[in-house]
């Protein structure tokens, strides 16, 4: 399930990232002991030598479930095989672990700064944090601007039972009387945080379809014409349409005329 997570195409990152953290904290409460625990805050827990061993548990003091413990206990195996199986849970769990924690990005904290944005804390009239607590690094524009457009948005009227990222393009597109976009700053930062790559699996996908597309009987394709057909491709799939349920606008079926040759 987490994989499959890794390679959506689009998804909230930050939750994708949230959902790994609680797997890498909840199997480290299993196998640790209660002393390093108490001993280290959250983020020391996620940089945690886990090569050392004095780090963990006995295997019969190890969390391995209930269901396992029971079906343990009642399996007639001699105790030395018990003992064996149960050392192999403990490594195995280990080796997860580990490879949780490789999966955690060292950004993990920028990427809780997502949290601020939610629709519901921006529309909020109480719970909402103060411009300082912003990653202004992401903003393109004046603390000043930033702080107005920042205070202004929770009376916009915008509607925060929304995705985090059809808000944030709903708020960017949003115009006063004047015609100026005056969210505009502030919702390109946002959406800059929101384009954070979560994996590389969309990247791996775009060069099997530039390989499906270039093959040996069409190894001389030129580049635009390679271009031309990988965004093709990428804007049906985007859409959820393919090739037999497009249906062309009148504007692109009026181009094609003895100009195009």
């Amino acid at each position: 399930m987490l994989t499959k997570c890794f390679q959506l195409e689009t998804g909230d990152s930050l939750r994708v990232f949230r959902d790994l953290d609680r797997l890498y904290m909840s199997t480290l409460r299993r196998i640790v002991k209660p002393s390093v625990l108490r001993m280290n805050t959250d983020s020391r827990l996620r940089e945690l030598d886990l090569k050392s061993s004095s780090l963990y548990l006995s295997h019969q003091d190890t969390d391995l479930g209930y269901s396992f413990q029971q079906h343990l206990e009642a399996s007639t195996l001699a105790p030395e095989v018990k003992e064996t199986i149960s050392s192999r849970c403990l490594d195995f769990l280990k080796e997860v672990l580990a490879q949780y924690q490789k999966r955690l990005p060292a950004s993990l904290e920028m990427l809780r700064k997502l949290e601020l944005f939610c629709p519901t804390t921006v529309v909020s009239a109480t719970n909402r944090p103060a411009v300082k607590d912003l990653p202004t690094e992401f903003f393109s524009c004046a603390n000043d601007t930033l702080d107005c457009q920042w205070r202004n948005i929770a009376s916009a009227g915008f509607a925060g039972d929304q995705p985090i990222d059809a808000f944030w393009l709903q708020v960017e597109g949003f115009e006063d009387a004047g015609g100026n976009q005056c969210f505009k700053e502030l919702a390109l930062g946002v959406i800059r945080l929101l384009t954070l790559p979560i994996s590389n699996a969309h990247v791996e996908r775009a060069f099997s379809q530039v390989t499906l597309l270039k093959d040996d009987t069409r190894n001389r394709m030129g580049l635009r014409l390679l271009s031309s057909l990988m965004d093709v491709r990428s804007g049906l799939s985007r859409n959820g349409w393919t090739s037999a349920t497009f249906k062309p606008p009148r504007q692109l079926l009026g181009r094609f005329d003895s100009s195009m040759y």
